[in-house]
């Protein structure tokens, strides 16, 4: 099925790499999110960890992006999206693992200026802190930050 076709449903794009994620794991998390979810693999060279590292959606139609991460290449649900292309080189330093506050707003790391500066071209506000100690331990806002549900959400 392709990402296009599955309208209705909530789609779960998840990264597939067999290094830190591989197929059993998707079908889990397929089995626990349940039929009105729709979790897409998306096939990452096995030196890639975590989709994060290699694909951002700051909002529809605008990705940041390695392709020459991606195994079956760009996915096609990002036909006519604008992309921010990042280089292999680019996804050791995390550019692609910023944090999407929402559609408008996105926070990365100062460091990534490049990256700034072209969502701020597609008419993101992007916040930029500095960040470059965190990358010692290998991780970026992608990972340093959980979800967050209130109870009243749930009732």
């Amino acid at each position: 099925m392709s990402v296009n076709a599955a309208i209705g449903w909530r789609v779960i794009h998840t990264g597939c790499s067999g290094h830190a994620s591989n197929l059993a794991g998707i079908q889990w998390l397929q089995r626990v999110l349940g039929p009105e979810y729709w979790v897409h693999r998306i096939r990452l060279n096995r030196g890639f960890l975590h989709l994060d590292v290699v694909l951002s959606l700051p909002r529809p139609g605008l990705a940041i992006v390695c392709g020459d991460a991606l195994v079956e290449g760009l996915p096609d649900f990002l036909d006519g999206w604008d992309l921010v292309e990042v280089s292999v080189e680019d996804t050791i330093r995390l550019e692609c693992s910023g944090l999407v506050l929402d559609d408008k707003t996105y926070v990365c790391a100062a460091e990534h200026e490049r990256v700034a500066e072209a969502l701020t071209k597609h008419g993101q506000e992007v916040v930029t802190l500095v960040y470059d100690v965190v990358y010692m331990w290998g991780g970026s806002f992608r990972c340093s930050h959980h979800p967050l549900v209130r109870h009243s959400e749930l009732d």
